[in-house]
């Protein structure tokens, strides 16, 4: 079987799928899932998992799910007493050499272990963050830092040698989301708590659809029931699993001809397209070729992953802007910063690595239109704002 063929055939039994989900969906409800409705920021997800690891929370099951915790990731050495465990939320680095610093989940063990979670769902590293967390934790003798990301992603900021040698030292263990399901499930069969196991289903089904490649698990076993139909289908997987790193390469380079077009059109501005597959792959638009600040899109992990967007410094040793960062999150939203990023917001849809739509978006000209338009929207309240001259202001 040729690949052409292999596609029109997986296709097919997908529309099929497709088709039989609308009919029945008013009975299933497939895509309902409360977590995503609530659309939990990375605050409230620290908050949630929290609760789940406190001995005393209000899911009764007592030190069950922190056991269980230590279990799955190995950090039993660090504290038996689990039932004495505290968990503490936005707890100070005060031990630091930036004390206001905070920890997104302090877990402290009896009888001195401690673990901090630092939760990366969707957002950059800032400088320094993981060795002044790490730095924090050291005064203690037996402690461990946890990076959940949401792809499962290292720190950006560490050396890849730096991370392998903490890794070893067994300071600090890396897991994306998906790492998360395998607990989550050891959670519920041992939970006594129907509702408590409902919403650990739900838990599941939302990490699912926002941070795995698993968001259909019936799409996915058909595509592998085709795929080991025989050795030609087979063959015939292979070789499109070979050459999707090519699309996807064709694909953003189609992306990048359509926001440079439609920012020629639109604000005659110059436009640095460099979308790749590689972290911090994006684009800045300058006003000015000698500007100091810039608006910009960015992937902020590796396979096109949690892009961000926003007004970002071509150099770190600019000011800050508190004022323009200010007027932006009072007009169009709460953002973040960074070392680099004056201001910048999450980009969605967040998950380019596995999912499938993103990419038939940029194949329709749908995701140019919606990059731009968030851009735009940045650069109309910069103008409401009178801040355009930052950007167009040439270095110093």
């Amino acid at each position: 079987m040729d690949p052409t063929s292999f596609i029109k055939d997986v296709s097919s039994q997908l529309a099929g799928l497709r088709r039989a989900r609308e009919l029945y969906s008013p009975s299933i409800a497939p895509d309902f899932n409360v977590l995503s409705i609530l659309q939990p920021n990375e605050l409230r997800l620290s908050g949630l998992l929290a609760e789940l690891l406190r001995p005393d929370g209000r899911h009764a099951q007592k030190e069950t799910f922190l056991r269980l915790f230590l279990k799955r990731f190995k950090l039993t050495h660090l504290g038996a007493a689990t039932m004495k465990a505290k968990v503490k939320t936005e707890s100070p680095a005060d031990r630091s050499d930036r004390p206001q610093r905070r920890l997104d989940i302090l877990i402290e063990l009896e009888p001195r272990g401690k673990i901090c979670i630092e939760n990366k769902p969707w957002a950059m590293d800032q400088q320094n963050q993981v060795k002044d967390y790490l730095s924090h934790l050291e005064k203690n003798e037996e402690h461990c830092l946890i990076y959940l990301s949401g792809q499962g992603s290292p720190p950006s900021n560490l050396k890849d040698e730096e991370c392998n040698e903490y890794i070893k030292e067994k300071r600090l263990v890396i897991i994306g989301y998906n790492g998360l399901i395998c607990w989550l499930n050891d959670c519920r069969i041992e939970c006594k708590s129907l509702r408590v196991n409902v919403f650990l289903e739900e838990i599941i089904d939302y990490i699912n659809k926002e941070f795995t490649g698993d968001k259909d698990m019936e799409e996915r076993d058909a595509i592998i029931s085709s795929a080991m139909n025989n050795d030609e289908s087979l063959m015939a997987t292979l070789e499109i699993c070979m050459r999707l790193d090519d699309i996807k390469k064709y694909l953003l380079e189609k992306l990048g001809e359509q926001i440079k077009e439609k920012f020629t059109i639109l604000k005659n501005s110059i436009v640095n397209v460099d979308l790749s597959l590689d972290q911090y792959a994006g684009f800045n638009i300058l006003f000015n070729t000698d500007s100091c600040y810039v608006l910009c899109f960015e992937f902020s992990a590796g396979g096109c992953s949690n892009p961000i967007y926003g007004v970002a410094k071509t150099d770190k040793k600019y000011p800050d802007l508190e004022p323009l960062r200010a007027h932006l999150n009072k007009n169009i939203g709460a953002g973040r910063c960074s070392e680099y990023w004056i201001w910048y917001r999450i980009f969605k849809p967040v998950d380019w690595k596995y999912a499938t739509n993103p990419w038939v978006m940029i194949y329709r000209g749908e995701m140019a239109d919606l990059i731009v338009n968030k851009i735009i929207k940045v650069y109309d309240e910069l103008e409401k704002g009178n801040f355009l001259n930052h950007l167009l202001a040439p270095s110093r």
